[in-house]
């Protein structure tokens, strides 16, 4: 009973375009089901695969969708446990929706916003350092998994992609990856940014109630409206060739 009270709280607290939208809940013999938005596309990461890399303001949008759905969890103190790519959703203007909130740490007010453990679940390309090292892991952390995803739109795969996995897990653990030379200079800056090996050397660290405010200045997201964005519709998605 405690564990549906706060995952009915976290529910309802949550109130964002780019997060999947509680609307409520009934008792059936023995079950009890949840009625939740619909992302009629499924799941993002699918996309990724089927078009390998994505046109570049159409990633931007990505990005905005991504940061926006983190930062307002974070305003309420709250960490997701449990981002796998099965649990960020395409609703039917391509739009992101961040989903299953079933695994989550809640924080009060008068808490330490971080967990003395790294007992999170991502997708294997996409673990922090902290999680692998079982290291206290806080907000910050998942702007690591946001630099991997910002690395995925612009190049097709993952920044530690190898065909096993230990060996990813050990490209991780050593920040090893590749910059290419078609990365134009701020996306290169945000990547390097958001891909570090140390929380506490992130430049925007326990900015969450500033809503990441370092990274909403950062030279890569100039000229963009931020107020409107969430609610903006993606066009179709556009298979991105680099010229070499």
């Amino acid at each position: 009973m405690d564990f549906f009270f706060f995952f009915f709280y976290v529910m309802t607290k949550l109130n964002h375009p780019n997060i999947v939208r509680f609307f409520f809940f009934f008792f059936f013999p023995g079950n009890l089901y949840y009625v939740v938005e619909l992302g009629r596309r499924f799941f993002f990461f699918f996309f990724l695969n089927k078009i390998y890399t994505i046109d570049i303001p159409i990633a931007k949008l990505f990005f905005f969708f991504f940061f926006f759905a983190i930062a307002h969890i974070h305003q309420h103190h709250i960490l997701h446990l449990f981002f796998f790519f099965f649990f960020i959703l395409l609703d039917d203007q391509n739009r992101v929706k961040i989903t299953d909130f079933f695994f989550f740490f809640f924080f009060g007010a008068d808490q330490p916003f971080f967990s003395e453990r790294g007992s999170f679940f991502f997708f294997f390309f996409f673990f922090s350092p902290e999680v692998l090292n079982e290291t206290p892991v806080g907000p910050v952390f998942f702007f690591f998994f946001f630099g991997c995803v910002v690395y995925a739109l612009l190049v097709g795969y993952a920044p530690f992609f190898f065909f096993f996995f230990f060996a990813t897990f050990g490209k991780i653990q050593s920040n090893n990856y590749e910059l290419f030379f078609f990365f134009f200079f701020y996306a290169k800056d945000l990547i390097k940014k958001l891909l570090m090996l140390e929380l506490f050397f992130f430049f925007f660290f326990n900015t969450f109630d500033s809503n990441y405010e370092p990274i909403r200045s950062h030279f890569f997201f100039f000229f963009f409206f931020w107020d409107n964005l969430p609610r903006q519709p993606v066009p179709e998605l556009v298979f991105f060739f680099f010229f070499f």
